[in-house]
């Protein structure tokens, strides 16, 4: 979550600079029906039962985007959107009832139906602004978001799927005659960037420094002209904590600057690798244009693989209701 807000930023004025790139997007045409529902319509049943100005639901929306910067829609909605993933969980209601939830009673248990779950998501984003719709099929309900950006909303999704892994936690113990250099290779992780996070603790003053591969370590050694990583020199130092960006096949180089005296020192080392947990070809942000405004489905029920535009009934009759509105569209 914090890699997603201190990107936020970032990834708004990226996205608004590239914003006639086609990215992986399905765009819909307007639906040309459109009415306003009744209180007689079985539908407006689940529109009464969403709450759109109410302090405890407003305060756990706020509570939840705390971290997104003022005015990022994309950001606020991807919040919401995996804090409610994670915390509320779909189950059907009793064989023989079809209880519509408030809102607090899905909080109170935890999960709902489908319709239950897009009841409170609906409260909780109405209750920061952010616009919504019922959309009903056959069997089945979901929400759906207006006036954000699909694009920006693709590169926040990229990040959600970004996994880093730790696959070394070890603590060296190095000894090194007078100007004597050692190299610590990272184990060799095809086609994936590395994080070093580590320390050293030394009785005498040694330079630190990371290569990209271990040529640069031997053109040091030979008194060659050799390349480090931009800003990971240390020199001087018997104490340091480390951070390194390194990629496959770099490592660390430690050098004992002393003529005539040893030192020994111990490395602690935690190496992370960093991937993507899922192919890029597989995101597809789905958007409808309503009112001159694009949105996004929200499909709780789908489990915490889903992610705002993710939708898998796409061949269903759909019919969409305004939460505030009252307006239903056919597709």
């Amino acid at each position: 979550m914090k890699k997603i807000i201190l990107l936020g930023l970032l990834i708004f004025l990226i996205s608004c600079q590239n914003s006639n790139e086609k990215i992986h997007n399905n765009f819909s045409k307007e639906p040309i029906k459109k009415i306003i529902i009744q209180k007689k319509d079985p539908y407006s049943l689940y529109i009464d039962a969403i709450k759109i100005n109410n302090n405890d639901l407003r305060l756990e929306s706020t509570k939840t985007i705390s971290e997104c910067y003022s005015g990022d829609k994309e950001c606020q909605l991807v919040s919401i959107y995996e804090y409610f993933l994670q915390n509320y969980k779909y189950f059907n209601d009793a064989r023989d009832d079809e209880h519509i939830q408030t809102p607090f009673e899905t909080k109170k248990y935890k999960g709902g139906d489908c319709e239950d779950l897009s009841i409170l998501l609906n409260s909780l984003l109405e209750n920061i602004g952010i616009e919504t719709w019922m959309v009903f099929t056959k069997d089945h309900a979901y929400s759906l978001a207006c006036g954000v950006d699909p694009e920006i909303l693709y590169n926040y999704t990229i990040l959600l799927f970004d996994i880093t892994d730790l696959v070394e936690n070890s603590t060296l113990g190095i000894d090194l005659e007078p100007e004597e250099a050692s190299y610590y290779r990272v184990n060799s992780f095809e086609n994936y960037s590395l994080f070093i996070s580590g320390s050293i603790d030394a009785n005498r003053p040694v330079i630190i420094f990371a290569v990209e591969d271990e040529k640069e370590f031997q053109a040091f050694m030979n008194d060659e002209e050799y390349g480090i990583i931009e800003g990971s020199y240390y020199e001087n130092i018997k104490r340091k904590n480390f951070e390194y960006m390194i990629s496959n096949g770099g490592g660390i180089v430690i050098y004992n600057p002393h003529y005539y005296q040893g030192i020994s020192l111990d490395l602690n080392l935690k190496v992370y690798i960093n991937y993507l947990g899922i192919d890029i070809k597989d995101i597809k942000i789905k958007t409808y244009e309503f009112n001159n405004k694009t949105c996004v489905p929200l499909d709780p029920s789908t489990g915490e693989m889903s992610y705002v535009g993710y939708e898998d009934n796409d061949d269903q009759e759909k019919i969409f209701v305004n939460t505030i509105t009252r307006e239903k569209r056919y597709i």
